[in-house]
């Protein structure tokens, strides 16, 4: 939805100002049921992506040479995150380890001007388990 938002094609329900282009969108850390459900939407748009195993600063950097970009925007989806390391995310079936996703924002904030960062899928896990117990979920 985030990206769907910034490309524009959210336009008649969201105004921004700014309109990112596809080819300046890349989609880092997709694995499993996720890129087969978002590989027919990237195709139809031109949208671009990596693998959690793909997702490396290098190949990140890479990207954003050839797209042109002097700005960069980070959504952070936590449900790319391995759940057996930190157990944060909605999906909760991503690859990536902390270590890889903060070598590639430490990257990007070396190279780029990091003017927004969002961060998205939070699954409060510890505040739904104890509103169930003080409701007597079973």
């Amino acid at each position: 939805m985030a990206v769907s938002a910034l490309n524009g094609r959210l336009q008649e329900q969201l105004k921004l100002p700014v309109i990112i282009k596809s080819h300046r969108i890349l989609l880092a850390g997709l694995h499993s049921h996720e890129a087969e459900v978002m590989k027919e939407w990237q195709k139809a748009f031109g949208i671009k992506s990596l693998n959690s195993a793909e997702s490396s600063a290098q190949n990140v950097l890479a990207f954003l040479a050839q797209s042109g970009a002097k700005k960069l925007l980070i959504h952070f989806d936590l449900d790319v995150l391995n759940p057996a390391e930190l157990y944060a995310g909605v999906g909760n079936s991503g690859k990536m380890s902390i270590a890889q996703i903060m070598e590639i924002i430490e990257a990007l904030n070396a190279e780029y001007d990091i003017i927004g960062l969002t961060i998205a899928e939070h699954l409060p896990k510890l505040e739904l388990q104890l509103k169930c117990l003080l409701e007597n979920c079973h």
